[in-house]
């Protein structure tokens, strides 16, 4: 007979795939599908051939990541990918620990990675130990949650785990075999146990592949130099301030570059902001303005051929939640009633750009002395003092209250929903005005809402800032080494 057509191979694929490795059967399959063992063993000959088709089609289903320029990185997203890898197929991490697994798919994953690490300068020998163990480290994760007692339940549980829902059924075996033992550890490595089995297993396995991730760094040597001399780019600068002749002895971190933030409202800082800022801190209160000056930045930024929307522009929201904007007002009478001298002056300080502890508390503003502080906050306060005679107390006062937004979670919620959805702001510098108490309650109170309304970018692992901010990290620009040389 001729080959079957590759239609039907995928049908059953799938559906081994949809019983899962732990009870795959030929038996399964050939119920799933509706059809006879003769016909299935037509296509596969046997349930150990079916699986191995199945994990690579597995493996060739997960977003692999490239090497990229920083070999921890990309030890960090092979991890997670595995990881990802298992939690979607329950009781693959058996059939590999058992060697029945030797698809094509699986080789060609191992043999990039490996690649990759030769790439990054490790010795062949380092390379193949490293692909080696971290894919032994995944499996034994998966291979450490016992199986369930009634059928079904292990996949189902372990599933859940890796999407980041309940998870009560593998904690729960994952407790069971250790717990009778706990008494017979040392009281130090008791706490620490009892977390581990306790609690996500994802949590425990990032401990491991961290402490891993040492052991490889220690490897990453080339001819015993801890770095790759073609890879090293020294600036010799010289200026008219500063000479720099030798490269920076650390290695280019796992974001590119740092996340630059800004603060001036003058107009060279406005400028430079729009030129070379990801973020902008800015400190308006006034919807209408601030959108305007949002606006302005982005129309800058693309004048100055900036790619994308420019910088992020993120207003101060000094903020006292409460469940009931009664509780919130309650709570913000109590601070204005307790404040510290100290304390109102050292805030006043921030604003003003200069010390004002020993202004005189009952008198007008004295004249400030030059200062390189934001400019926009001084200007506005100074002006207000004087406008309505305000003596330094009730301008403390004043700017403690008159930018604080006092409500319950809903209202602080719209008012948020409302400037982001107007383009006055990309997101918020939230500062409670005292702690902890004004900060839980924004955690605890208005966090939630804000996720009800899908206004808070899902966590995700592996994340770093440029992520979490919807930023596109920045390429490595990697100079030509004759203009390097030639500098």
């Amino acid at each position: 007979m001729g080959r079957p057509p590759v239609a039907d191979q995928e049908a059953v694929i799938d559906a081994a795939l949809s019983i899962g490795f732990s009870g795959l059967s030929m038996s399964a399959v050939a119920e799933r599908l509706g059809i006879s063992h003769s016909t299935l063993y037509r296509y596969f000959p046997s349930r150990d051939a079916l699986a191995a088709a199945a994990a690579d089609h597995a493996v060739r289903a997960i977003e692999w990541p490239e090497p990229g320029d920083d070999s921890r990185a990309f030890l960090i997203a092979t991890a997670w990918a595995h990881w990802r890898l298992h939690a979607a197929n329950p009781g693959l991490a058996k059939e590999i620990t058992a060697l029945r697994l030797t698809g094509p798919a699986l080789v060609d994953r191992d043999n990039r990675t490996g690649v990759a690490l030769l790439g990054f300068g490790f010795a062949p020998q380092d390379a193949a130990l490293i692909v080696d163990m971290l894919a032994e480290l995944v499996n034994q994760a998966f291979l450490a949650v016992p199986p369930a007692r009634q059928g079904g339940e292990g996949d189902g549980a372990a599933r859940n785990e890796a999407g980041g829902r309940p998870v009560d059924a593998v904690q729960r075996r994952r407790r069971e075999p250790i717990e009778p033992w706990m008494s017979a550890f040392d009281p130090r490595l008791r706490a620490v146990l009892a977390e581990a089995v306790a609690g996500p297993s994802a949590d425990w396995f990032e401990r491991k592949l961290n402490l891993f991730l040492l052991g490889v760094a220690a490897l990453h040597k080339r001819d015993g130099r801890m770095f790759d001399p073609e890879k090293i780019f020294a600036p010799r600068h010289r200026g008219e301030h500063f000479e720099v002749d030798g490269p920076l002895t650390l290695s280019r971190p796992p974001q590119g570059r740092p996340v630059i933030a800004q603060a001036d409202a003058s107009a060279g800082g406005r400028r430079l902001a729009a030129r070379v800022a990801d973020l902008v801190f800015v400190i308006e209160a006034d919807r209408t303005r601030a959108a305007q000056q949002a606006g302005e930045l982005r129309s800058l930024a693309a004048d100055l051929g900036r790619a994308g929307k420019g910088p992020l522009f993120l207003p101060t929201l000094t903020v006292v939640p409460g469940r009931t904007k009664s509780e919130a007002e309650d709570a913000m009478a109590r601070l204005e009633a307790t404040a510290d001298p100290k304390v109102m002056l050292a805030n006043l300080s921030f604003y003003l750009g200069c010390d004002a502890s020993g202004f005189a508390l009952d008198e007008p503003l004295p004249p400030l002395p030059p200062s390189n502080a934001s400019r926009s906050a001084q200007d506005r306060l100074v002006a207000e003092a004087q406008a309505d005679n305000l003596t330094v107390r009730e301008l403390a006062l004043r700017q403690d209250s008159a930018d604080t937004l006092v409500g319950s979670a809903t209202e602080v919620a719209d008012h948020i929903q409302e400037w982001f959805e107007t383009r006055a702001a990309d997101g918020f510098t939230v500062i409670p005005p005292y702690l902890p108490g004004a900060l839980d309650s924004f955690v605890d109170l208005v966090a939630p809402e804000l996720d009800r309304r899908g206004l808070l970018r899902p966590v995700r692992d592996g994340e770093m800032l440029w992520d979490r901010l919807g930023l596109e990290r920045p390429a490595h620009r990697v100079p030509a080494r004759s203009a390097m040389e030639d500098a």
